[in-house]
């Protein structure tokens, strides 16, 4: 048995081989000295190496449950899981399965993200392995935010587990002959209209489901929380007119991707699908369509990519494909309502970034001073340009 205390004070314990009436007494006599001579906020007893817990074992969590209510009990083999939740201990202390391990060697790429990269593993299975630095707590997150989103009927891939690739974690996603929109664009780059349209249809059906407050982030609150930081640093009338127009933004608790470019949508047998829904929240649709207006655009140009796209795809056809997109999504053939949304998109997305650009240091260090620039002229241009946010 041997133990480690982390930054945050959470003691792990780890125990191992068989916990039975024979070895019990001693077992609970290690971890009552352990418990008793070290100062920490949360108990963590790791049974990754334990295969047998017995009747006796399980008292002996049962005491150390009660004198540690922050007991958590991690890495449980599948044999041991289910005599925890035969016994109903599931259901008064915290039991987590140990992590199957996956593997995706040999495994064909089909996209990359900020977060990790997806893999096809089989005909009708892929994974999204996260890069070793996301926490297990978002990525498991993301995975109740799926089953979230699919209960509610946005078309979304079927999650099923977390497991452990290498020493990264992964989630387990059901798509059978799926690519990402982007690769099928890629690959087919005469039938933007089509893909445009399908693109639309999809936001159409996501901006169709509604949630009832506080069930999810609330995407015009943060806007706000962030208004005075973006308006204190732009010229004082403009500053002014940005609060305005952000306040005016109706208040609306329609579903929204967060992140809703084409890397993050799998079609599946001619069915677009959205995938990392971490970001779900609700909000005005202007939200959905001003971040990834930031992905097509402000990237972009603030990070001079015209000749390597963050989507992947070469620049104007990215432009192209926003613009059929839009125009059908607000079923307009008018060249200057798609430029005045544009600016509207503008608004948000580039206030966004600027309130970034301004707290936080890892974002700025990747920006030049003409990138800051850029940035601050087109979101006061897009600020003069504009009397409103309504779509």
């Amino acid at each position: 048995m041997e133990y480690t205390i982390d930054y945050d004070k959470n003691l792990t314990i780890t125990l191992h081989g068989r916990i039975d009436t024979v070895n019990s007494p001693v077992v609970e006599k290690e971890l009552s000295e352990i418990i008793g001579k070290e100062e920490f906020t949360n108990l963590i007893l790791d049974l990754g190496d334990v295969s047998f817990v017995s009747s006796a074992g399980l008292r002996i969590f049962l005491r150390v449950k009660q004198s540690n209510a922050n007991l958590k009990i991690t890495n449980v083999c599948q044999d041991v899981y289910e005599v925890f939740e035969m016994t109903g201990f599931t259901e008064i202390m915290d039991v987590q399965k140990a992590y199957r391990q996956f593997s995706i060697d040999g495994c064909e790429v089909i996209g990359k993200g900020a977060c990790g990269t997806v893999y096809r593993v089989s005909d009708d299975t892929i994974v999204k392995v996260f890069k070793p630095d996301c926490d297990l707590e978002d990525i498991k997150r993301e995975r109740d935010i799926s089953h979230k989103a699919f209960i509610l009927g946005i078309p979304t891939a079927i999650s099923y587990d977390v497991v452990k690739v290498g020493d990264c974690y992964g989630t387990v996603y059901e798509l059978l002959n799926c690519d990402t929109l982007k690769g099928m664009i890629a690959k087919d780059p005469t039938n933007l209209e089509k893909y445009a349209k399908m693109y639309s249809d999809l936001l159409h059906a996501l901006h169709k489901s509604k949630v009832e407050p506080g069930t999810l982030p609330d995407m015009k609150a943060a806007a706000m929380e962030r208004t005075a930081v973006v308006a204190s640093n732009l010229p004082k009338e403009v500053g002014e007119k940005y609060v305005r127009l952000i306040e005016s933004i109706p208040t609306e608790y329609t579903v929204l991707h967060g992140d809703c470019h084409i890397k993050n949508i799998m079609v599946q047998n001619g069915e677009p699908l959205f995938i990392d829904m971490d970001t779900l929240c609700y909000g005005n649709p202007i939200f959905d369509f001003a971040r990834a207006y930031n992905a097509y655009f402000t990237y972009t140009e603030i990070f001079n990519q015209q000749n390597d796209h963050f989507i992947g795809l070469p620049y104007q056809m990215v432009k192209d494909l926003w613009k059929l997109t839009i125009m059908d999504y607000f079923d307009t053939k008018d060249p200057e309502r798609y430029e005045v949304l544009m600016k509207k998109f503008a608004v948000v997305g580039c206030g966004y970034l600027f309130h970034h650009a301004l707290t936080s240091t890892k974002f700025s260090a990747r920006m030049s001073e003409e990138s800051l620039k850029w940035l601050t002229d087109a979101l006061i241009d897009a600020i003069n340009s504009v009397d409103n946010l309504l779509l």
